[in-house]
């Protein structure tokens, strides 16, 4: 009998993974994923076989493309990697919403982004709110947001930050050029943050910067150069 019952539970088993939606993944997709499992990760080359996936009507191609992207893993090398990675932000909506029909669960992030007006907006009518800029020291005190306390975004771990002891405090991210904050937003929020917004980089924003001291010739033009739009994508 229970040599049986054990043929039956295996044979719904099978059942149920057959009746299910196609969802195969592509050889594009899957030399992709070998890439980013290497030792160091090809990361660029990654995104250029997801990309390739996308181009040729694999809308998943374009979700792993964002998730690199949301997760800041497209940041080294050519800075153009960027450009790349907007793309699959545009059409990572088609697999959501293919994964949505096909009964996928796709998790929520669990952190929002917002533009740097409603950013703007809730510093002038919210109150306990804190800006927190995840880039370097060096590039904290060449430039940064009004108020904003520093927590380098590499410095977050496991552990909630001495600087935000209120897991329910509103909390306004920012870094360079959106990469880092995207990171440091999604490991708050995996410790317990309520409220964490990340609002891009500070190489947009047109408020008030605060200078704490001035930085080296050699800095100046690495961290600036978006700021005084001497900076080329090539």
């Amino acid at each position: 009998m229970k040599k049986l019952l054990s043929v039956m539970i295996m044979l719904l088993v099978v059942m149920s993974f057959a009746a299910m939606p196609a969802f195969a993944i592509s050889p594009l997709i899957e030399q992709g994923e070998a890439l980013l499992q290497a030792d160091p990760p090809e990361y660029e080359q990654a995104a250029q076989l997801f990309r390739r996936a996308g181009l040729q009507g694999d809308s998943e191609g374009y979700y792993r493309l964002a998730k690199m992207y949301e997760e800041g893993q497209l940041t080294a090398g050519d800075p153009c990697i960027d450009d790349l990675a907007a793309i699959g932000k545009q059409k990572a909506e088609e697999y959501y919403q293919l994964a949505e029909e096909n009964g996928y669960e796709v998790p929520a992030p669990g952190w929002q982004s917002i533009t740097q007006e409603e950013a703007k907006k809730m510093m002038a009518e919210d109150d306990g709110y804190v800006i927190v800029d995840v880039r370097r020291q060096d590039e904290y005190d060449a430039g940064h947001i009004h108020g904003a306390v520093l927590i380098p975004n590499e410095s977050i771990g496991t552990e909630p930050p001495e600087a935000l002891p209120d897991s329910d405090q509103i909390i306004l991210i920012y870094c360079r050029s959106g990469n880092r904050s995207k990171q440091a937003a999604q490991k708050l929020a995996d410790m317990g943050y309520t409220k964490v917004y990340e609002f891009g980089g500070i190489n947009t924003w047109d408020g008030g910067i605060e200078m704490k001291a001035s930085a080296p010739a050699a800095d100046r033009t690495e961290n600036e150069a978006f700021a005084d739009g001497t900076s080329n994508c090539a």
